[in-house]
């Protein structure tokens, strides 16, 4: 049997075996990990308490029907079984997701309530390089509108 001798690095150098084992994960990097997505979420208020698998399903159903595209969910999360927190995987659901025209009046015959994100993921930004100081911004963004009209926000 070969022995395993592991070091801990330290500033300064490398400590002796401290009896840790560095292949453990702690419980907080395990559940950043976890609970760390690319997108921000999607939140959806229901007044009663709801079966998230359901709502998800029928949300898919919903957008494959009317728009022939599969949503690509990477997680959700229920909190106090009203709020459904959904979290997409690629870009594509993340802009179907967003525009707001295509989410159904109701989700089961239930009303709801949606929370977009606040912000665009950076997969979404755009640069302008050499763009003239003396261009006003709103001048800017208007004529970015006009030619780009899938533009959602400026």
């Amino acid at each position: 049997a070969a022995a395993v001798h592991s070091q801990i690095k330290v500033r300064g150098g490398i400590a002796p075996d401290s009896g840790y084992n560095t292949t453990e994960i702690s419980q907080q990097v395990r559940r950043f990990a976890e609970t760390r997505h690319a997108f921000p979420p999607f939140i959806i208020k229901f007044k009663r308490e709801i079966n998230e698998s359901s709502i998800i399903k029928y949300l898919s159903s919903h957008y494959y029907s009317n728009y022939d595209f599969h949503l690509n969910f990477a997680g959700h999360r229920l909190k106090q079984k009203r709020d459904l927190l959904l979290f997409v995987n690629d870009r594509e659901s993340f802009s179907m997701l967003y525009d707001v025209v295509k989410w159904p009046a109701s989700i089961e015959t239930l009303d709801y309530e949606k929370i977009l994100p606040n912000h665009l993921p950076p997969q979404f930004s755009l640069v302008l390089k050499n763009v003239p100081t003396y261009i006003k911004i709103d001048i800017l963004c208007t004529d970015i509108k006009n030619i780009y009209p899938d533009v959602m926000s400026a």
